[in-house]
């Protein structure tokens, strides 16, 4: 047997032990970059909890999840599988269902595979691992899972975001936070620490010093290979920005200003699963530069499955919302437009045709742009990109975290684009 896990594994062993009583349940948030070896010191923590579980009468049943059922099977499973034979212990005969929803049974304990998009029968688990977090959007998603859990969890990502439901759980009870990078996996080749060092565009003796004060890595930006972002984040384990971000320039506030000359509502639909995105606007021109500014609050960002439901919520914000224009998307899935008009609702429905979405960024990048802080509007601006095809951004934004920009660009496209134009 070759069982010999990273320093990561012992923290977890020793924090287990020292702080799990009957009455609670303990909480790992692995964060690191890439090739920290987290989620294989997670399942080397997840055998040997079944190794000494053995020889007990109940054998214990584990869950295995990510966001989807096909992640799960492919990549977890697999990951899961590669550990087990470096360890020597993996069993094609205690391995079932490998292509549909993979179970395997480690020392008579049960593992099952599974996806958090699955609708699968609520049941109970003694220990939840669930591989890459970040790609869980709602903390409902897994709500269910916790509640149900009773001994241990393990949550793993590499920090890709800078704002996530999960980061909300730093110094709860019971939930512990580590942080591991490339340099934590000590079975690491030295071909694959340089690939990872390559990416870094300071010295790699300057990281522990502020960006301000870190030299260049000649070699890599000569060779072309440096990438801020990604070596923040797969190689530093730090939260970083997105890079290709589409608004990249916003000026986070407080509260709206008192005094302005205009100021309109835009609405983005959402459902079931998207959020509906109400923001208030208000426009102010300002003398001293050719720039107007655009002043931006996020009021509503929540599903909302009908008329009744979205009027209830303005209501309880604003009665008087109604009074004022409302441009909204005009896709309201057949009944929203119409019965928001028919209680008096001034909205505004706006076409999309080609090429509005680009037309709609950019009349938002031509003014100084205020939005008032808040965790909805943060992610939708830390996360709204481009995409990358073969590594190279192109001229097209991926169609997430775009519900607020929404609801923002339909009030450019519509009745904010005469104060740009004039400029």
């Amino acid at each position: 047997m070759n069982f010999d896990p990273n320093s990561l594994f012992y923290y977890m062993v020793k924090t287990y032990h020292e702080k799990k009583t009957e009455k609670n349940k303990i909480i790992f948030c692995n964060e690191g970059g890439s090739r920290s070896a987290k989620t294989y010191d997670a399942i080397h923590f997840i055998v040997a909890f079944c190794s000494q579980n053995q020889d007990k009468p109940i054998p214990l049943r584990i869950g295995f999840f990510r966001n989807t059922l096909k992640d799960s099977r492919e990549k977890l499973y697999y990951d899961f599988k590669t550990c087990l034979k470096i360890i020597g212990i993996f069993d094609s005969n205690n391995a079932f269902k490998e292509n549909q929803s993979p179970e395997y049974y480690l020392y008579g304990n049960k593992i099952e595979f599974r996806g958090l998009d699955e609708d699968t029968e609520q049941v109970g688990y003694d220990i939840v691992f669930v591989n890459e977090a970040l790609e869980i959007d709602t903390e409902s998603k897994i709500s269910g899972l916790k509640m149900r859990c009773s001994k241990l969890m393990i949550f793993d990502w590499n920090p890709k975001y800078t704002i996530h439901w999960i980061f909300e759980w730093e110094g709860r009870p019971d939930i512990y936070f580590t942080k591991t990078t490339y340099k934590n996996n000590k079975h690491l080749t030295q071909s694959i620490i340089t690939e990872i060092e390559s990416e870094s565009p300071w010295h790699l003796d300057d990281l522990h010093l502020p960006k301000n004060e870190r030299r260049p890595h000649i070699n890599n930006l000569k060779n072309n290979t440096a990438n801020e972002w990604h070596f923040e984040v797969y190689g530093m384990g730090m939260r970083a920005n997105k890079s290709g971000l589409v608004f990249p320039n916003v000026n986070w506030i407080e509260s709206l200003p008192e005094s302005y000359d205009v100021k309109y509502y835009g609405l983005d639909y959402g459902f079931t699963n998207d959020p509906t995105a109400l923001t208030e606007i208000r426009v102010k021109k300002n003398a001293e530069s050719e720039k107007i500014d655009v002043y931006c609050r996020l009021l509503i960002y929540e599903p909302t499955k009908d008329a009744d439901v979205l009027m209830k919520l303005i209501n309880a914000i604003d009665p008087k919302i109604k009074e004022f224009q409302i441009c909204s998307d005009s896709a309201d899935g057949g009944f929203m437009i119409s019965d928001l008009r028919r209680n008096g609702y001034n909205i505004i429905a706006v076409s999309k045709p080609a090429g509005s979405i680009l037309y709609g960024i950019d009349l938002i990048n031509r003014v100084n742009l205020h939005i008032v802080k808040n965790k909805n509007a943060v992610a939708e601006q830390e996360n709204y990109s481009y995409m990358t095809v073969n590594g190279i951004a192109i001229n097209e934004p991926v169609d997430k975290f775009n519900h607020m920009w929404d609801s923002i660009r339909y009030v450019f496209m519509t009745l904010i684009r005469r104060f740009i134009l004039k400029n």
